[in-house]
């Protein structure tokens, strides 16, 4: 063989190493779709745990305003009509000195 000249075996074989190192590299591009994919699926999965989370919490936080009311009520109705009014009367002069301190 001359200088220069790759023999036929050469060329097969440096085919089919190419060929190898494309189909190595489909095979890895198929396999980084897949673990996008899976990636996405646990995304959505933790945005529907994170979205179930907000509207437990909210729920229990309703309840809780609920319970606090019906003990405020609870108190309220065991206490004489005069300490009731001197409650009113305090909370009407909260509210306007607020108002006067917000007018400045």
């Amino acid at each position: 063989m001359g200088r220069g000249r790759i023999s036929n075996e050469e060329k097969q074989k440096r085919l089919q190493q190419e060929s190898i190192d494309k189909f190595g590299c489909v095979l890895k591009s198929i396999s980084a779709t897949e673990k996008v994919e899976e990636l996405n699926e646990q995304i959505k999965h933790l945005e529907s745990l994170i979205e179930n989370c907000k509207n437990e919490i909210q729920e229990i936080e309703k309840e809780a305003l609920e319970e606090r009311k019906s003990k405020a009520i609870t108190l309220l109705q065991e206490l004489p009509n005069e300490t009731i009014c001197e409650i009113v009367n305090h909370f009407e002069e909260r509210l306007k000195t607020g108002e006067s301190e917000n007018k400045k």
